[in-house]
């Protein structure tokens, strides 16, 4: 006989009675989940989503705002420059044939700018004022 069988042996551990009865129930209770309803707009995806839409209706908006802002800034930088200084520039251009043949000017065109010429009327007082401008830098 070996020194561990002459120690006596005690329970010192009970389970209480029908702990084990019980047990396999108690488990299987603990790991179901609760039956929780589903929120798709708490998704993070969704969340990600929404805010790529609203940036890019914002981004449209303010891209469109510029658009028309950046128009009314080109026709207004043009309509600032003096005729005489644009015919000074072509006339000192020396590629005038190639700055003209970039562009291609269709007969429609042609006719809308010929009918927008044509059709301004020129005031009496100021072409009085023009004639005598012209007089006055002559002599």
């Amino acid at each position: 006989m070996s020194k561990l069988d002459s120690i006596p042996k005690k329970d010192f551990l009970q389970a209480p009675e029908g702990y084990f009865d019980t047990l396999s129930h108690r488990i299987n209770k603990r790991l179901e989940k609760p039956e929780t309803k589903f929120f798709w707009f708490h998704q993070p995806a969704f969340k990600i989503a929404i805010a790529s839409v609203v940036l890019a209706v914002f981004g449209w908006v303010w891209y469109l705002n510029n658009q028309v802002e950046n128009a009314d800034d080109a026709e207004n930088l043009l309509a600032a420059i003096e005729t005489e200084d644009l015919i000074a520039y072509l006339a000192e251009e020396e590629n005038l044939e190639n700055l003209l043949s970039e562009e291609e000017i269709s007969n429609e065109d042609v006719q809308a700018i010929e009918a927008e010429v044509f059709e301004q009327t020129i005031d009496d007082s100021l072409l009085e004022n023009y004639i005598e401008e012209l007089d006055e830098n002559t002599f």
